[in-house]
């Protein structure tokens, strides 16, 4: 029988994140060519990182929803969370993580193109 001690799924987990972190840092590069230019390849490292454990403070544990996340910080701000309208999304407590990412990059966009009212 196969047994994998504590140590070991550690280190796999520490793989897995670093490989999500790469791939995070080029989703960002690809989609915010201008933001990530100023910040150079250790800022945006270090905005990941920043970004990944907000997120899962948050309760997003899903890399396609920590990539949203991410997004979110990019055009809202590192302290996006704090903002009213998404407050009230992620206080709400019948909605699943998922469905609380779906409406925040929602109405994100909305806000983005204007359509939702800055209040």
């Amino acid at each position: 029988m196969l047994v994998i001690r504590n140590e070991q799924m550690r280190a796999i987990e520490a793989q897995r994140l670093q490989e999500f972190e790469r791939r995070a840092c080029a989703h960002l590069r690809k989609s915010f060519p201008t933001q990530c230019e100023s910040l150079g390849q250790d800022g945006v490292a270090a905005f990941v990182r920043y970004g990944v454990d907000r997120a899962r403070t948050i309760g997003f544990e899903s890399e396609f929803d920590i990539l949203r996340f991410l997004n979110l910080v990019v055009v809202f701000g590192y302290e996006v969370e704090q903002q009213d309208w998404v407050r009230e999304i992620l206080d709400h407590e019948g909605y699943e993580p998922c469905t609380k990412m779906d409406l925040l990059t929602e109405t994100g966009m909305l806000r983005e193109e204007g359509a939702l009212d800055e209040a």
